[in-house]
């Protein structure tokens, strides 16, 4: 991944739950993101990037669309392009009942 780095962390993400990562894009970016999940009982997460106005209406369990879905999966990434604007990358765990899960993310973004 290049670019300016801007997440480079272990997340813990509880069951039923989720994290995110708030980040603003001050122009036009080229964003890459990758991530690994861990788990006694599954190593499966769900990692979406949203903007501002998905991300209320996902926080309001409300339809949103999404930039990226990874639906349930152990590892992945992302190579979006993005507008000037504020974003979320949401780290779900809200499907597991009773495992929590630790995610290893990183992601970079570059100005185009």
């Amino acid at each position: 991944m290049s670019g300016q780095k801007f997440v480079d962390s272990i997340y813990k993400v509880n069951p039923g739950a989720y994290s995110y990562i708030a980040f603003t894009l001050p122009c036009e970016a080229k964003v890459e993101g990758g991530f690994a999940a861990s788990d006694i009982l599954g190593n499966d997460i769900i990692v979406l990037v949203l903007d501002d106005y998905n991300f209320n209406k996902f926080e309001n369990d409300q339809y949103f669309t999404s930039f990226y879905y990874s639906s349930n999966v152990k590892s992945g990434g992302f190579d979006l392009t993005l507008q000037a604007e504020d974003y979320y990358i949401v780290i779900s765990n809200q499907y597991s009942m009773i495992s929590t899960k630790t995610v290893q993310f990183q992601a970079v973004s570059l100005c185009v």
